[in-house]
């Protein structure tokens, strides 16, 4: 059985999935050594972590620049310079936002 994280509780982000498995809970990230408040993750016990969004609420997206977890940090910022002119958005974004548009329409 998982630990519940308690409010308080300073939890890492390093391995997300595994660190918020079986959480129902919301979370403020922030760069290590700062204080200053940078996104909201909000994981669920059955599906965790389910929504990540910026500081005012907005939905952060992410544009997927490998399928190896070990890439360094510059490599990796190298790469999103290369793909975001090719960047695709998945039917699944475009899906939500066709809802969301329906749903403000009626």
């Amino acid at each position: 059985m998982p630990i519940k994280y308690q409010m308080g509780d300073v939890v890492s982000g390093s391995n997300l999935a595994d660190n918020f498995k079986g959480q129902t809970l919301t979370a403020v990230g922030f760069a290590r050594g700062s204080d200053v408040p940078l996104c909201i993750l909000r994981s669920h016990e059955s599906t965790s972590p389910t929504h990540i969004a910026d500081i005012d609420g907005e939905a952060i997206d992410f544009l997927v620049v490998s399928h190896s977890d070990t890439i360094s940090v510059p490599e990796a910022r190298a790469k999103f310079g290369a793909l975001w002119g090719k960047r695709q958005v998945r039917r699944e974004a475009q899906a939500e936002t066709g809802y969301q548009a329906r749903t403000k329409a009626a």
